[in-house]
């Protein structure tokens, strides 16, 4: 099975880089042995064995090891993130007509509207599982990150359809289609290590913070052509660069204002100046690749 490979983001601490790995042999195993027709197979796999970052599981897993719990209870709840996030994966390829994403053919592409559709619904069905297997509090977390993701999909159709969008259209998009499964990841973290509801509060404000930072830095990747491996744009299909009327200096003051505030908001969650969630953050900053 493919190890997780240590993120160039930051340097995540052993006991974090071992749950990552859990992770990563989960999915890697999940649908194995169950008789499917081959292109449905495929489809179900592809983002399973060719696997992004792995953000989303990796800040469930640090906010739990920030907060002093213990990384196994966080894994299953890991797993469960990742998959409602591919699902999604699944979906927004369908939407958007995405051929390519992480540098090869989408799913979509090679395999057909039907079988990536179904593919999303198995997805679904094991998300829910693992989610089961983890605690109520991470299921109802769950579902209702999922709702919030359903609706931002149907907010960013209606406004890119509509060619007119606010800047603050973008944000409440971006709130429920990107931030809503990276604030899951962080409040079923604190779950996981038995939080309390003022901490696990602050958790998903934070969650909304680094969602919005994260959509405005891909969106700026995109318009920008940065990332080879996606040229197709395989960001939300509202990119606030356009938005605000291909000022990319006004964008990257956006971006740095919603980093500004993870910063000091992770530093009152984990209370300290120096953990990786804030390098996490910190690598967010665009600067220094735009030329700024």
């Amino acid at each position: 099975m493919e190890k997780y490979r240590e993120s160039k983001m930051i340097s995540l601490p052993s006991v974090v880089l071992s749950g990552l790995n859990m992770v990563s042999n989960e999915l890697e195993k999940i649908f194995m042995g169950i008789d499917m027709p081959e292109a449905l197979k495929n489809a179900v796999r592809h983002y399973l064995t060719n696997r992004g970052k792995l953000v989303r599981p990796m800040l469930t897993l640090l906010t739990t090891y920030s907060l002093g719990g213990n990384i196994i209870n966080a894994v299953r709840p890991a797993v469960a993130v990742e998959l409602v996030h591919i699902a999604s994966l699944l979906q927004d390829d369908i939407m958007d007509g995405h051929a390519v994403r992480r540098g090869s053919n989408t799913p979509f592409h090679m395999f057909g509207l039907e079988n990536t559709m179904l593919a999303s619904d198995l997805i679904i069905a094991k998300s829910i599982e693992y989610a089961i297997m983890s605690d109520k509090k991470i299921v109802f977390e769950l579902i209702n990150a999922s709702i919030k993701l359903s609706i931002g999909q149907s907010y960013e159709m209606e406004y890119k359809y509509m060619k007119k969008a606010t800047l603050n259209d973008y944000i409440k998009t971006v709130s429920y289609k990107t931030s809503s499964l990276i604030e899951a990841a962080l409040v079923v973290g604190g779950y996981a290590a038995n939080a309390d509801k003022d901490t696990i509060a602050k958790l998903r404000k934070l969650g909304n913070l680094m969602g919005i930072a994260y959509q405005v830095r891909d969106d700026i990747v995109d318009y920008l052509g940065l990332d080879a491996n996606n040229p197709e744009e395989a960001g939300t299909g509202l990119n606030i660069v356009t938005i605000l009327g291909r000022r990319t200096e006004e964008a990257l003051s956006i971006l740095n204002k919603y980093l500004d505030e993870s910063v000091g908001l992770a530093k009152d969650i984990f209370k300290t100046n120096n953990s990786e969630m804030l390098q996490l953050i910190s690598f967010l900053r665009l600067e220094d690749k735009v030329g700024t």
